[in-house]
């Protein structure tokens, strides 16, 4: 989609009686915070996903099965998180929720930047449950929080925005 035609879309969207994006919801600050969080997370966890298992096979020499193992635990941590991320939503603001989510993934991406490469494989895993801890809780946060921001008949439409 070209600027022009973005511009159109928006221009469209803003008329008609029953847009595919209401434009009222980036007025809410939290939504759109919120949103921005959930997509630089998501472009972060794609080059996770690529990076970590290139770097096991590519500087280990593992096989390419072996390697795309390597990120395993960030599924099954991401799980974990998510459960975090539920209880606490009940006492804190998800506010100092990403915050926290955010130094899981920032700890695990400084380590994946500095890491050695004769790093031996088991530290992959740690290094993916930890990412995977913060993309569980980031995600179910920013989720939960933009679905609360909005009246109910636009929760659909802002599920899908915030995936």
């Amino acid at each position: 989609m070209s600027i022009g035609s973005f511009g159109l879309f928006i221009r469209h969207e803003g008329r008609t009686v029953n847009p595919i994006i209401p434009l009222g919801l980036f007025k809410q600050r939290t939504f759109v915070t919120q949103n921005l969080v959930a997509a630089l997370i998501s472009g972060f966890l794609m080059g996770f996903e690529v990076y970590l298992p290139t770097w096991t096979q590519g500087l280990l020499g593992l096989p390419a099965s072996l390697a795309g193992f390597a990120i395993t635990p960030s599924s099954l941590m991401w799980i974990v998180g998510s459960f975090v991320a539920g209880k606490l939503l009940l006492v804190t603001t998800p506010k100092r929720i990403i915050e926290l989510s955010l130094s899981f993934i920032l700890i695990g991406g400084l380590a994946m930047a500095l890491v050695p490469e004769s790093t031996p494989f088991a530290w992959f895993f740690l290094i993916a449950a930890i990412c995977g801890t913060g993309f569980g809780i980031t995600i179910t946060t920013t989720t939960v929080t933009v679905q609360s921001q909005v009246e109910p008949k636009d929760v659909g439409v802002a599920t899908s925005l915030n995936t």
